[in-house]
């Protein structure tokens, strides 16, 4: 298999050993949990909390070292918290063979999937993953190194481990992540479902239900011509959506446009440009929220000393660096369901255990405001403002106030206040919608049992849906706020299963009927998307923008460039990507720089040398075009690959030469 030559597979065993084992001993000594969950949730928690010390360790140590380091030191305490290690520790029913094979099943599905994937933003992600594997962390702006790049990397992070321990290059290394993160959170899934329901049928369910639920743009094609036209003129298409078809109607019968598809297109009327099946995100930040969440609820019910509360701490800090609206809309669901107990009680004198985790949470709040991303940066900024005037960092966020709007990346601003955008709202949000009055059931049934942070989970649906009343006007664009909106979702997905598993089982057979129908329908679009996406398996990419000369070029000078320097590349994501290093050529993801764009018309080696550059990589065509400039005498050629046609004929050629002796 493919995979197995792009990495060391023994240090894949060697690595996924240590995490497993040390989390497992962990969770075992920490947590209640029953034999058949201390597997998959020790490995998740060894995965998680190994990630977040790299985070750390990383920004003094070399990167090979920090990262093999952060795994063992998690293996380490491990064993000192479980030594002895007894024997209910070791019990027959921690070792279930189908789990690991399902485990092991989805992660290489998923893994092989994203080789073949080149879709969203994988040139913001890949050089970030690169940078981080050579110690720039937290990472600045691969595209700006004197801006300090406030993302949610801990996808990225996971991801930038297997390029140095696996020796993994940055595309595949960030493909293995979100194998991993897609597998651990459809089985902890599954375990969660099963604790709830004590059902096989129910955690198997919950597992697809969580993997495919999503939009259900579908339906629109149910409805009368006429309405569906009025609809259709009604509607502005946006960004990928209007590269789909000239208006809603067209589209809905086209293929998603969208770069770095499958082999076989996405069609366009099973996306969704609110809430994409989980199934389908392949993006920067992935699945790692969720993997977080889905841990936190099967732990935090467990807990069996106050130790426990230390990785539930920095599993809440590793949720803000994972993204920062679940652990912001968490927080606001904590917030709203003190308030209730307050109103309802009378009296600010809170629960023992609520306060309890008022101070966990505390604790992982002022973690996720020094550790890096996006919170970090807020309050790095704000500062930085208050005192100099303005801040260093590439992300600013604000919102304004707006009437009711819904904002699809696809189908644009859908108005509450227009009849006529209420179902392609719904299409958009998708048939799980309709188990929100279930979701409102249960918040209050675990509000009852003082199960706080599932109550608080399903309380963050309430900000949420008042996210219909805002606009985000920072500079990550304005479907930022989509992510935000479509959160409700997220919480009914992972907890509508087991509820309604439970609710019907005192129904009558018409209700259960119902039921399955609605199930089946919703995650139809998904299932549909997912064909699409494992036609890409057996063509496995880098990234849209590289090409085997660009791979050949990775092997030969991974980790042997001066990492003070920057490499001027005409196609600025490649370098950046190939090699780690920098280079200064946007002020958005798109929007090149002034400086550059003369260095990309005149990339004279001495100017580019006294700008801060040591290297140029570049193509034949580019290095033909400007060849007068690169003949000079302080141009030292590093390497070179050519791609020679079947009669001998140069094709292209990749060349990496050095230009620090260049001075004026």
């Amino acid at each position: 298999m493919y995979l197995f030559s792009e990495i060391y597979p023994l240090n894949l065993l060697c690595l996924l050993l240590i995490w497993g084992v040390g989390g497992w001993l962990i969770a075992s000594r920490l947590f209640n949990l029953s034999p058949e969950e201390r597997g998959l949730a020790g490995l998740a928690l060894g995965v998680l909390l190994a990630t977040w010390t790299a985070n750390w360790l990383g920004r003094w140590l070399p990167t090979q070292f920090a990262f093999w380091a952060s795994a063992l030191l998690i293996l380490l305490i491990g064993t000192l918290l479980a030594w002895p290690v007894r024997r209910e520790i070791c019990s027959p029913g921690s070792i279930r063979p189908w789990q690991w094979l399902s485990f092991l099943l989805i992660f290489f599905l998923f893994t092989l999937i994203g080789r073949g994937l080149g879709l969203l933003d994988d040139h913001q992600n890949l050089p970030h993953v690169a940078s981080m594997a050579l110690g720039d962390i937290p990472p600045r702006l691969a595209y700006d190194p004197d801006l300090r790049f406030g993302y949610h990397y801990f996808m990225l992070l996971l991801a930038s481990q297997f390029v140095q321990t696996l020796n993994a290059a940055p595309w595949v290394a960030l493909d293995l992540a979100r194998g991993l993160s897609f597998s651990l959170t459809f089985m902890l899934a599954g375990l969660l479902a099963y604790r709830l329901t004590q059902s096989r049928v129910a955690q198997a369910l919950s597992m697809l239900f969580v993997a495919f639920a999503g939009g259900a743009r579908w339906i629109l094609l149910l409805l009368p011509a006429s309405l569906l036209n009025q609809i259709s003129t009604s509607v502005q298409l946006i960004g990928s959506g209007a590269d789909s078809g000239v208006n809603l109607r067209a589209a809905l019968l086209n293929d998603w446009s969208v770069e770095g598809a499958p082999e076989r297109a996405f069609p366009f009327l099973y996306g969704s440009g609110l809430d994409h099946s989980i199934s389908m995100l392949h993006n920067g930040f992935g699945v790692s929220a969720v993997l977080i969440i889905v841990l936190l609820l099967l732990l935090a019910q467990k807990r069996v000393n106050w130790q426990a509360n230390v990785p539930i701490a920095v599993l809440l800090a590793s949720l803000a660096l994972a993204n920062e609206v679940t652990f912001g809309f968490l927080y606001v669901g904590f917030v709203l369901t003190g308030l209730v107990w307050v109103i309802q009680n009378k009296t600010w004198r809170l629960p023992r255990e609520f306060l309890l985790w008022l101070v966990v949470l505390i604790a992982g709040g002022v973690l996720s405001l020094i550790q890096g991303g996006m919170l970090t940066e807020i309050a790095h900024g704000q500062i930085e403002r208050l005192f100099i005037g303005s801040a260093n960092t590439y992300f600013r966020v604000s919102f304004a106030i707006t009437p009711p709007t819904v904002l699809s990346a696809h189908l644009g601003y859908l108005s509450l206040l227009n009849p006529l955008h209420w179902l392609p709202i719904f299409a958009e949000t998708g048939l799980a919608l309709l188990a929100l009055p279930w979701m409102i059931g249960e918040a209050r049934k675990r509000y009852g049992q003082a199960d706080w942070l599932t109550t608080a989970w399903l309380a963050s649906i309430v900000p949420s849906l008042l996210m219909v009343f805002f606009e985000y006007t920072g500079n990550a664009g304005p479907t930022a706020v989509s992510r935000m909106m479509a959160h409700f979702l997220l919480v009914i997905k992972l907890m509508a299963v087991p509820v309604l598993w439970s609710w019907l089982q005192t129904r009558t057979d018409e209700w259960k009927a119902v039921a399955i129908a609605w199930g089946a329908a919703t995650v139809f679009g998904g299932i549909m998307l997912f064909g699409s996406q494992i036609t890409a398996m057996p063509r496995p990419i880098p990234a849209i923008y590289l090409a085997d000369l660009d791979v050949q070029m990775n092997r030969r000078f991974w980790g042997q460039l001066n990492t003070e320097s920057m490499v001027f590349d005409n196609n600025y994501p490649r370098a950046a990507t190939l090699f780690g290093l920098p280079i200064k050529s946007s002020k958005t993801m798109g929007e090149t720089l002034p400086e550059y764009n003369a260095f990309h018309g005149n990339p004279n080696p001495i100017a580019l040398s006294s700008a801060g550059y040591g290297y140029i990589y570049t193509d034949m065509k580019y290095w033909q075009l400007h060849q007068e400039l690169f003949d000079q005498a302080c141009v030292r050629l590093l390497g070179e690959v050519e791609q020679i046609s079947n009669d001998g004929r140069l094709l292209d050629f990749r060349r990496l030469v050095d230009i620090s002796a260049c001075k004026e």
